[in-house]
């Protein structure tokens, strides 16, 4: 008989099984019998034991999957930003760059608005606006 590979299960299945796990060790069953019969390995039993005791079930309910994307900054404000980098030059805020980099928009974005935006999101947005800024060669 092939054990099943819990990895692959969905949260509320995984969940499910964590649940049934740790009562069935608290009913009396031994550990190496739970693992076995769900197909576990036994430390995976026991860390789940572990938490059950340091927290009850409910730390055994699943988590939240990563942080929401939450926008900082308006569309409106995006749309001014890209207004600007089109008409004026960096030289017009006192920004130490010749041209327009994503560092200098970082910079713009952080003196202007007092927000801090990852050069990744502004590559991204400068991308989504086919606006191509080249990097000046030495």
């Amino acid at each position: 008989m092939k054990k099943k590979d819990w990895r692959s299960a969905t949260r509320d299945e995984q969940e499910a099984l964590r649940f049934k796990a740790v009562s069935e060790v608290l009913k009396g069953a031994r550990v190496i019998e739970v693992a076995n019969g769900f197909g576990l390995p036994r430390g995976t039993v026991y860390l789940w034991l572990k938490q059950y005791r340091e927290g009850g079930m409910e730390i055994l309910k699943n988590k939240p999957l990563g942080r929401r994307r939450v926008m900082q900054i308006g569309d409106r404000d995006v749309k001014r930003i890209i207004e600007i980098i089109k008409n004026k030059t960096p030289h017009d805020f006192d920004l130490p760059f010749r041209r327009w980099t994503c560092k200098a928009v970082h910079q713009l974005i952080e003196n202007q608005f007092g927000i801090f935006v990852s050069i990744t999101t502004i590559w991204k947005w400068l991308r989504e606006k086919d606006i191509c800024l080249k990097k000046l060669r030495k």
